[in-house]
């Protein structure tokens, strides 16, 4: 396999951050490395952190493959997504899984056995795949994300089932990395990568997974959220795409 590292970005996750990492456990090897970022939490995720690894190096080498930081202050997640990718320099992949627990560890494997095989630069944990299944998810979001998929598939002539989820990966191409390096540090900055994808003609290589909602604490402003995006998608789309 290629070498992979796993960015697990976390804010306010302490409910579920003690499981996710005990999950990722088991997926560690000398080609797969996980890199657990706090963006400045306001309850005990960072404390859990610490102690569920034994230590907690300022950054992922080629001998250590588990690690954890601390933002220095709140970057944002398109912000936190950016140090990933500098610190994946020497890395083919770089995926990342959220601290929150909604995608299933196995899921995440089922991504990374897919890697060495496709010819995809974008791998995509798609919650409205046909054969995806959402628990707990808020009918609200789900027809709101359904809207715009399909907005952005009439627009483009492919299928789109995804705009950005907790489970992503990226072929650390030199291309991707300006890109990431130069792209929003808001929470839908991976819509970024989507729609750049579509432009180029690129395959997009949609994973179905089981996405879980049960008891996180959201912190995103649906509206707003909302709003960039279809901003953002207008814009794309008004410049020919």
């Amino acid at each position: 396999m290629s070498q992979v590292m796993v960015f697990v970005p976390c804010y306010n996750c302490g409910p579920q951050i003690e499981g996710v990492i005990e999950g990722l456990k088991p997926l560690l090897s000398s080609q797969i490395h996980v890199r657990i970022v706090d963006n400045r939490s306001q309850d005990d995720t960072w404390e859990k952190i610490q102690a569920a690894i034994s230590t907690a190096p300022l950054q992922v080498t080629a001998k250590v493959r588990l690690a954890a930081i601390q933002n220095a202050v709140n970057l944002g997640l398109g912000g936190s997504f950016k140090g990933a990718v500098r610190a994946a320099e020497n890395y083919e992949w770089l995926v990342i899984f959220h601290g929150d627990g909604q995608a299933l560890h196995s899921d995440l494997k089922s991504l990374l056995d897919l890697l060495p095989e496709t010819r995809s630069d974008l791998v995509v944990g798609a919650r409205f795949h046909p054969q995806s299944r959402l628990l707990g998810y808020s009918r609200r979001r789900e027809w709101a994300n359904r809207m715009i998929n399909r907005l952005l598939q009439w627009i483009s002539g492919k299928p789109v089932y995804e705009t950005g989820s907790g489970l992503m990966a990226f072929r650390l191409t030199k291309a991707f990395k300006a890109k990431a390096l130069d792209g929003p540090d808001h929470i839908a900055f991976d819509l970024e990568f989507i729609l750049e994808a579509l432009r180029r003609r690129e395959t997009i290589e949609y994973l179905p997974i089981t996405w879980v909602e049960d008891g996180q604490t959201s912190t995103v402003n649906d509206w707003r959220v909302g709003a960039q995006m279809l901003s953002r998608i207008f814009k794309w789309s008004w410049r020919g795409y």
